[in-house]
């Protein structure tokens, strides 16, 4: 909730937030009635770690995500700081100019070179995989 209030005090509206690292599926129903023209996914970021897991959160989800979005609507653009409740109004400007800059065509590989450490580690699941080979443009 604190780090909802922040987005909203730094001019960050269309906010859902998940309560957790899993969009749940009652999430994805809203956000699909509502038509997005885009979807960042935003979980901490916890690039200080050995194991990022707000990074692999993201991941996961947007594979999950890829079930009901086109993957040109998704972006993964996690916080500056590890999360939203820690940035100043400076982080926040960064991290707006971060997001007018994130390609899906630059995420793709990111994206699909993650699931596939990710798989090797048993952390997501085959049906998950195969959303992932959707992004493999040699597929």
């Amino acid at each position: 909730i604190g780090d909802c209030l922040n987005l909203m005090q730094n001019g960050f509206n269309n906010i859902a937030v998940s309560f957790g690292l899993d969009v749940s599926s009652k999430l994805c129903c809203w956000m699909i009635e509502l038509n997005f023209k885009k979807i960042y996914i935003s979980f901490n970021n916890d690039n200080d770690k050995q194991d990022n897991r707000g990074l692999n959160s993201a991941i996961k989800n947007y594979l999950k995500l890829l079930n009901y979005f086109d993957k040109d609507l998704l972006r993964i653009c996690l916080p500056n700081q590890n999360d939203f409740g820690d940035m100043s109004t400076e982080d926040f400007v960064k991290w707006r100019e971060k997001m007018d800059v994130v390609k899906n065509s630059d995420q793709s590989k990111l994206v699909l070179d993650q699931a596939r450490k990710l798989y090797k580690q048993n952390q997501i699941s085959k049906n998950l995989m195969k959303n992932a080979r959707l992004l493999d443009e040699k597929a």
